[in-house]
């Protein structure tokens, strides 16, 4: 009995000290983000930390002490005296570090926020470059171009200012017609920046404009192959409001073939009887944020199939990814 107290005392030491090293894990990649490091060494490459310390008049032993510490949490592997290498290298991982960046100030006033002192929209905004730069669902863009690709995709609107999208197509199908809508006049101007540096062939256009009021843009766009909305369907209506908003894209793109990309959150006391997991995490992480903004919350897999089905929209096929991703292909 003694032994089992001492072991499960053991185990929870670990675990409160593990939280606190990934605390301060993520911290530590958003400073090197914020300092331009991260985009150097998250190639995988061997980085000599001298180098760097040089390169960017760092604090030479607070630097050093920082790569030690990540390479003893296994994000950095230690090679030699002076070389590490970044071995948690994930195409994700920059995503990851501006979605948190965006929600920087937020985070940072937690207090305030949870007493109800300070609110979201009112107080302080997500910096939109960041979040669109950090979509978690970006992990489903080698699927979408893969069936552009199959399909013969020449022309796609994008609902919801998506960048890595952008990025993405300006590498694989350079020679595409690409719109994206967006209604921050600074975020506009930001992306069209972007859109500049990229290799991109075909015509290419960042519409200040409100994706949810197809009929204020519709007629400037005029027809094109494919819509995507990478979940950002949920954050334009509420849940009632759905099936209205799919129908006007039906309306005014007719002959379009839509690409939904959403989380499947099913109900949180559904989901609470399943093991621990990712799909509990995500939809954990998903609940609080979207109680921060005030937005509607993304819905489980039947409100949008039931959407689809009500909108005019006919489901051609239905693709689950993980994590909790799920999307919808209509025509």
């Amino acid at each position: 009995m003694k032994d089992d107290f001492r072991v499960h005392k053991e185990r929870t030491a670990i675990h409160n000290s593990q939280i606190c090293g990934d605390f301060l894990i993520v911290e530590f990649l958003m400073a090197l983000e914020q300092l331009g490091i991260l985009a150097k060494i998250s190639n995988g490459e061997t980085f000599s930390a001298a180098q760097l310390v040089h390169e960017y008049s760092l604090n030479s032993g607070l630097f050093f002490a920082v790569c030690e510490f990540l390479s003893e949490q296994e994000v950095f592997e230690k090679l030699g005296e002076d070389s590490f290498r970044f071995s948690t290298v994930d195409p994700a991982i920059k995503n990851f570090i501006n979605y948190f960046l965006a929600y920087r100030e937020l985070y940072n006033s937690l207090d305030q926020v949870i007493a109800g002192k300070r609110t979201y929209k009112e107080d302080f905004l997500r910096e939109e470059v960041r979040y669109k730069e950090g979509r978690y669902a970006s992990s489903v863009l080698p699927t979408l171009l893969s069936r552009f690709k199959e399909l013969g995709t020449q022309s796609i609107l994008d609902v919801g200012g998506n960048i890595p999208l952008m990025r993405a197509l300006s590498e694989e199908m350079p020679f595409c017609r690409y719109i994206t809508i967006e209604k921050s006049s600074s975020v506009v101007e930001e992306m069209r920046e972007i859109m500049a540096g990229l290799l991109h062939e075909g015509s290419t256009t960042v519409l200040r404009a409100n994706a949810a009021k197809p009929d204020d843009f519709a007629g400037k766009i005029g027809s094109v192959q494919a819509i995507v909305g990478v979940t950002a369907f949920h954050d334009f209506c509420e849940k009632n409001d759905l099936v209205s908003l799919l129908a006007e894209y039906k309306k005014f793109f007719t002959g379009s073939r839509l690409f939904i990309v959403e989380f499947n959150i099913p109900d949180w006391d559904a989901l609470r009887r399943e093991p621990r997991g990712v799909a509990r995490y995500i939809a954990a992480i998903s609940k609080i944020t979207h109680h921060f903004k005030g937005n509607t919350t993304p819905q489980p897999k039947e409100v949008w199939l039931e959407a689809i089905e009500a909108s005019g929209w006919n489901l051609v096929r239905v693709k689950e990814m993980t994590p909790n991703l799920i999307i919808f292909e209509c025509e």
